[in-house]
């Protein structure tokens, strides 16, 4: 409904990512977590939409994670983008049937990306995995480990 259009406006506005809820919301439960635990590390997991919002807002330095893995964020969006000031090792993980990032598109920028990113194409996946719910489990499972 009307939170789609919102963030479907956001996202094609290209508003400051600062200024965006869920960057605002990720911030807050860091900063809590960081209340309840000083020595806490934590991962961060973003599919989409909310992938790109976490890698802003590493960025940005506004939340330091672990590792930070990002399913299918939009490849247009963090192109040319300066991720060098995200520290933390980082997962890009799309589908080679992905109509968000087409597979050629994803393999062009990879190599403008920092050493500290990886990028791995899963075959036969599309931008929701649909039906493949374990097995894109145990691929993030496997980078948080």
């Amino acid at each position: 409904g009307s939170s789609a259009a919102a963030k479907f406006s956001t996202w094609e506005n290209r508003r400051k990512w600062n200024d965006v809820p869920e960057v605002a919301d990720l911030v807050a439960a860091f900063r809590e977590l960081k209340r309840r635990s000083d020595d806490l590390e934590a991962d961060v997991v973003g599919y989409s939409f909310g992938a790109h919002a976490a890698m802003e807002a590493c960025r940005k330095g506004m939340i330091h994670p672990r590792r930070l893995v990002g399913l299918c964020p939009p490849m247009d969006e963090i192109a040319g983008l300066p991720m060098e000031a995200i520290e933390c090792p980082v997962s890009l993980i799309y589908g080679d049937q992905d109509f968000a990032s087409p597979a050629e598109r994803v393999l062009k920028m990879r190599g403008f990306l920092p050493d500290n990113f990886e990028v791995a194409i899963l075959p036969d996946s599309d931008h929701f995995f649909i039906g493949q719910e374990q097995r894109i489990a145990r691929v993030v499972a496997d980078r948080l480990l």
